[in-house]
């Protein structure tokens, strides 16, 4: 077996498993106590963030009427938080009723996005 994986050594692949390891402890300290699911899934979505370079995110769950926004990094306007996009429609309805998840390179031109959460925006103002 070579002693480079995937241009790695040996060293930095522990230390970045050690890294991993100290991350689902915080993760796992940090939710035990947690009443919420809200607050557990925001913890999880900010872990997310160290492990993977992105402007911002949300967790998204199904309900009786769609597909809504439980967590999010950054914030959402409240509007956005209770809107629901139908399972089918949109990105987010689309990855429920395909099962697979789906591409987009900017959320602010692509023609799939809801156009009803399109109108809202996402995020609140700075």
């Amino acid at each position: 077996m070579p002693t480079r994986q995937r241009g790695r050594s040996a060293e930095e692949r522990l230390a970045r498993l050690l890294e991993l390891q100290a991350l689902l402890a915080r993760v796992a300290r940090d939710i035990g106590p947690a009443l919420e699911l809200e607050g557990v899934l925001f913890t999880v979505l900010q872990a997310m963030r160290s492990l993977v370079e992105f402007k911002g995110g949300t967790i998204q769950l199904t309900d009786d009427r769609g597909v809504y926004i439980a967590a999010s990094d950054p914030p959402v306007s409240d509007d956005v938080k209770a809107s629901r996009v139908p399972i089918g429609s949109g990105l987010s309805g689309r990855v429920i009723s395909l099962g697979q998840t789906i591409y987009s390179p900017d959320l602010h031109t692509d023609p799939r996005v809801d156009p009803s959460q399109a109108r809202r925006g996402s995020t609140l103002p700075s």
